[in-house]
C-alpha cells in the first residue's frame, strides 16, 4: 500500500503531460513501466461522450514528431486526428473508438490558382493527409482578407476597400497540420 501512495504522489510531480483525469494515466505508466506488451486504455471520469478516451500509441522506431501524427482508419480513407509526442508515445483524446495508425506527412499541400486579378484574388488549397491548418496573404506586406470555402477547398479574397484594386507583390503562404508548408508569388 506504501509502494502505491508514493507511486501515486510520483506522478502527480511527474513532468509527462497528463491526458486524463487526476493524472491516472501517469499512475498507470508508472505501474507498468517494466511492461514490455501489451496495451493501456483510458476510458471514463470526464465529459460522458466529448474526447472522453484517451489512447496513447508507442512506437518502436524514432519519428519526426513535427511531421508524424496520429491517423483514423476507415477502409481506403485516412483522417487526420493528431496528438502530442512524449519521446516515443503519442496520445490523443477521442470520442469514438477506431482503427488508428501513427502516419508521416512530408508533403507540402497544393495551391491552385483560380483567378488572380485586381478585382478578386482565389485559390483552390488542399492536403491530401493532415489536412490544412492555416493559410496567409499579403499585398506589399499588407494583409489580406481571405474567406475559406470548406466545401470546395477554396479561399476567395474579401476587400477591405472595394474601390481599392489588389496591385502588388502577392505572397500566399499555406500551412497544413504536419507544419509542411507551401508558397505562392506572384505580381498583379
Amino acid at each position: 500500500m506504501l509502494k502505491l501512495i508514493k507511486v501515486f504522489i510520483k506522478s502527480l510531480t511527474h513532468k509527462k503531460i497528463s491526458y486524463s483525469y487526476g493524472g491516472v494515466d501517469l499512475l498507470i505508466l508508472d505501474i507498468f513501466k517494466n511492461q514490455k506488451k501489451g496495451y493501456y486504455l483510458d476510458i471514463g471520469c470526464a465529459h460522458p461522450i466529448k474526447n472522453n478516451i484517451v489512447v496513447t500509441l508507442k512506437t518502436k522506431i524514432a519519428n519526426d514528431h513535427s511531421k508524424t501524427h496520429v491517423y483514423a482508419i476507415n477502409d481506403d480513407d485516412i483522417s487526420f486526428v493528431g496528438g502530442k509526442w512524449d519521446e516515443n508515445e503519442i496520445s490523443f483524446s477521442t470520442n469514438s473508438l477506431s482503427n488508428y495508425k501513427i502516419l508521416k506527412d512530408t508533403i507540402k499541400p497544393e495551391i491552385q490558382p483560380i483567378t488572380v486579378n485586381q478585382n478578386i484574388i482565389s485559390f483552390k488549397i488542399d492536403d491530401k493527409m493532415s489536412g490544412i491548418n492555416s493559410y496567409e496573404a499579403n499585398i506589399n506586406n499588407e494583409w489580406v482578407l481571405f474567406e475559406y470555402d470548406n466545401k470546395n477547398k477554396m479561399i476567395i479574397s474579401k476587400k477591405k476597400d472595394s474601390n481599392k484594386p489588389f496591385k502588388g507583390k502577392f505572397v500566399l503562404i499555406v500551412l497544413d497540420n504536419a507544419e509542411n508548408k507551401s508558397i505562392y508569388n506572384i505580381n498583379i
